[in-house]
This record gives C-alpha cells, structure tokens and sequence, in this order.
C-alpha cells in the first residue's frame, strides 16, 4: 500500500514491526466535521469528489480499501481530503487468489458454482 502516490491518499513513508511513519495532515477527521457542524452541500461534493479520486486511484493500482468511512478521511485545513488507514486493503490480485482457492475448495467437493439470478439476467454489478 506504501506504493499509492496520490494527492488525496495518506503518504505511507515507513512501515516497522510495531510503528508507522505516515504524512501528517493538520485538519479534522470527516466525521469530525460531519458531526459539529454539518456539511453544506458544496463541502460535501467537493470532499467527495477528492475522495473519489483517491479511490480511482488505489482502484487502479489494484487496491481495494474495505474500511472507508468518515473516520478514515482527513479534511486538512486547506480543504484537501485524504484517504486514511489502508490497513483492511486487499490487493484485487489477492481478491482474485482467493475467489479462485474457494471455487477450486467447492469443486473438489462437488458443489459447482452458480450465479445469482441477477447475475444470470445481466444486471450490472457496480
């Protein structure tokens, strides 16, 4: 995860056996905003907006985060928001692994796999 190099990601720069060396951002947690104030529609869409962008890019280097929520988004004092704690993340090539391990465990058992009926009828998985 130390690899992800993006302006709206939390800089990883050290990883030790019982230590982290992260970027430090001068700001407030999402949640933290969320829940003293609100948020105005504006500040909400650009937060989200960042935050997307973010996860476009872990997306594209094959990271998946599984822990996003306002506690893991940093809204520095600038208004920059960053993607906090990757330390649920798979990597979807470990995802993929697995799948693969599960359907291969199930077919040795004699069990075949088979799609749920909105997969059958083409429904769109996002």
């Amino acid at each position: 995860m130390a690899s992800l190099n993006h302006p709206n990601i939390c800089a990883l720069y050290d990883i030790g056996p019982d230590f982290l060396v992260m970027e430090y951002i001068e700001g407030q947690t999402l949640a933290a905003l969320i829940g003293k104030r609100g948020l105005h529609i504006h500040d909400a869409l650009r937060i989200a907006s960042q935050v997307a962008d973010g996860l476009s890019r872990a997306h594209a280097a094959g990271v998946i985060h599984r822990d996003l929520k306002p506690a893991n988004v940093m809204v520095a004092a600038n208004g920059a928001a960053k993607i906090l704690d990757f330390g649920l993340a798979k990597t979807a090539a470990l995802e993929q692994s697995a799948n693969a391990a599960v359907l291969r465990c199930n077919a040795e058992k004699g069990s075949t796999p088979q799609p749920a009926g909105s997969v059958s009828r083409g429904v769109n998985q996002r």
